[in-house]
């Protein structure tokens, strides 16, 4: 498996990892929660941000920390559900996105993640639609 299937492996675990918690991540683009039913919602996106190789003194690289913001977004309106909803949705993510879960579907055998860290979650409001931004830090090793 080339690093390239290992880091779009992943994305997709990450994906089917929160659809198990019963938050749908689209893969479209641009989604906007007011054209999105309530029935799919809570729902959201996966961003890539890039990754960090480390420096292993003129070898190739061994490890690498992929990041990623997941950006989920609620249908309730009232102040107080919206809170609700951002703290359950933190915790759902964080106990979802896992080493374990993160190591599904193709990469099952080779068990690649090594680390999953949520380093940030905060809570959003935008046109009065609440959400949240997480973002995650995934550590998996490098094949050659």
């Amino acid at each position: 498996m080339s690093n390239v299937e290992t880091i779009i492996s992943i994305t997709e675990n990450i994906r089917a990892a929160a659809q198990g918690e019963g938050i749908v991540l689209s893969p479209k683009t641009n989604a906007q929660a007011r054209n999105v039913p309530a029935s799919v919602m809570p729902t959201g996106e996966i961003v890539y941000t890039g990754e960090t190789f480390e420096d292993s003194y003129g070898e190739r690289p061994h490890y690498v920390t992929a990041g990623f913001l997941i950006r989920v977004e609620f249908p309730e309106r009232l102040m107080e559900d919206i809170m609700r909803a951002q703290q359950a949705a933190a915790h759902k993510l964080r106990g979802a996105l896992t080493v374990s879960s993160l190591n599904m579907g193709a990469l099952a055998e080779s068990k690649l993640v090594s680390s999953v860290r949520i380093t940030e979650v905060q809570a959003q409001m935008k046109d009065d639609i609440g959400g949240v931004s997480c973002v995650l830090a995934v550590r998996y090793r490098e094949t050659i």
